[in-house]
């Protein structure tokens, strides 16, 4: 996804309350901005900030796409209800998908 949007450069996030398939915010790109789409419920209990300050403005979004293991997370859930999470892919199973 993130190369479809020709190079991100703005994140940003609304509220803290996550309903899962519901919108939670956006990314914003060269090409296109599209929805982060919540893969559980819950409530955010973190965020990542430097994420979430503009590219143009000293903000360092290049994570998402270099270390998203890592460094490019967007936000810490504490869930509403843990089989939420029977439903995810692994990172092999989103690649699987892809080829």
């Amino acid at each position: 996804m993130v190369i479809i949007l020709g190079e991100a450069y703005k994140l940003s996030l609304s509220g803290t309350l996550l309903s899962l398939g519901d919108a939670f915010g956006t990314i914003e790109g060269y090409k296109i901005t599209a929805d982060l789409i919540a893969p559980v419920s819950g409530v955010i209990v973190q965020t990542n900030s430097p994420l979430l300050v503009p590219a143009g403005q000293g903000g360092m979004i290049h994570p998402i796409v270099e270390d998203p293991y890592n460094s490019g997370w967007f936000v810490v859930v504490q869930l509403n209800n843990p089989n939420d999470l029977k439903s995810l892919l692994t990172a092999q199973g989103y690649v699987n998908l892809l080829v």
